[in-house]
Order: C-alpha cells, then sequence, then structure tokens
C-alpha cells in the first residue's frame, strides 16, 4: 500500500480534528488496514506492507525579506510535528527486525 503523507495529514487534520503525532501514525495504520476488509467487516486481503512517502521537514534558517528578520523553520511547530510523525512506525510488525532500518555492514576478515 502507497500512502501519501502530505494529502493524508490534511485530510485527517480536517475529519479527525489537531492529533499527536503518534495517534495520527496509529490511525494511519488503522486505515490502512480497514481497507483490507469487506463490506461486513471481513478481512479479505492481506496487506504485506505499508509505504508511507513524504518529504522530511525544511531545517534551514532563512529571513523575511522585508523585515530582514531571521527565521529558523526548523523549529517551527510544523517542522517538529512532521519530525515527530516521521519517528514513529506506521507498520507494527515485530517480525520485522530494525523496522526498515538497514543493518550495518558486516566486514569479514580475510
Amino acid at each position: 500500500m502507497l500512502v501519501d503523507a502530505g494529502f493524508f495529514l490534511k485530510r485527517a487534520a480536517r475529519i479527525y480534528g489537531e492529533q499527536s503525532p503518534e495517534s495520527t501514525a496509529k490511525q494511519l495504520h488503522r486505515i490502512a488496514l480497514d481497507h483490507l476488509n469487506d463490506e461486513q467487516g471481513h478481512r479479505v486481503a492481506r496487506l504485506y506492507r505499508i509505504f508511507v512517502y513524504d518529504a522530511p521537514p525544511v531545517e534551514w534558517k532563512g529571513h523575511l525579506p522585508i523585515s530582514k528578520q531571521s527565521v529558523d523553520y526548523g523549529r517551527s511547530g510544523v517542522a517538529q510535528w512532521r519530525n515527530g510523525f516521521h519517528q514513529h512506525d506506521v507498520v507494527y510488525d515485530p517480525a520485522l527486525p530494525g523496522r526498515g532500518h538497514t543493518p550495518p555492514r558486516v566486514q569479514s576478515i580475510v
């Protein structure tokens, strides 16, 4: 399953209201699993993986053009919320070691 996080987050905020990053990630997971059910609520399909794509929030600093006031976009509320959302796993599968993180390379000594 492929989920556009930008679109989902805008719709979720409008439908469910403001939520914490953790509860929004759980909501996304629940909605993805609900799409596998038929009209009676019976599971009719299996889900292998949920791919959530989203760009990381802007972390750079800038200046407002007229007032020349400096702005740190990395400390904004939106950036902190998005960073919190990116830290929560959407797929809660204990069978996935590292949950998407690549293990370090093992170097063999010859």
